[in-house]
Parts: structure tokens; sequence; C-alpha cells
């Protein structure tokens, strides 16, 4: 199977599971909304699991990262000012 075999495959599988047109996925792009890494083989259906919404396509880490987090903006900022308090104090010891 070709790499567009391959993703051809995988627009028609996602599109029935969450209920989109392939045309409505295809939309959604072909590079990660989080990272933009081109997705290739790795597409994941990001969707809201209360509603069961599809927000956008992901590639498979950034979409365990937020299931890691449960989807919690608040968790995820959180954890925007510890990565950045970490590396403020990095950059203050290389000075």
């Amino acid at each position: 199977m070709t790499p567009e075999q391959r993703w051809e495959f995988q627009l028609r599988r996602k599109a029935v599971k969450y209920g989109l047109t392939v045309d409505e996925l295809r939309a959604m792009g072909h590079t990660c909304g989080i990272c933009g890494k081109e997705l290739g083989g790795d597409l994941r259906v990001d969707h809201d699991h209360n509603s069961g919404r599809a927000r956008g396509v992901l590639c498979n880490n950034c979409n365990t990262g937020l299931g890691m987090f449960a989807d919690s903006i608040s968790s995820l900022r959180s954890a925007i000012v510890y990565l950045s308090a970490a590396a403020a104090l990095d950059n203050s010891a290389n000075v």
C-alpha cells in the first residue's frame, strides 16, 4: 500500500467513526493542529469526549498529551507556567 493509499484508507475509516464526510476530514489538513508535524500514517481525530464532536487532526503524541491532561485548559496552562519557570531558571544559570 502506498502512503497515499494508506492516507485515503485512514480518512475513510476515521470519517465513518466520527460521523464526518471524507471531504470534511480532508479539509482538517495533513498536519498536526498542535505541533505541525506532517501526519502521514499518524492520523488521529481529536474530539470532545462529552459531545463526540471532532475538533481537528493531531499526531499521536499530541493527541496522547491532550488525553493525559484530560483536555483540561487549566492543567495545560499550569504546565506552561511550570515549563516557563524551569526554562527561566535554566537561562539564568547560563548567564
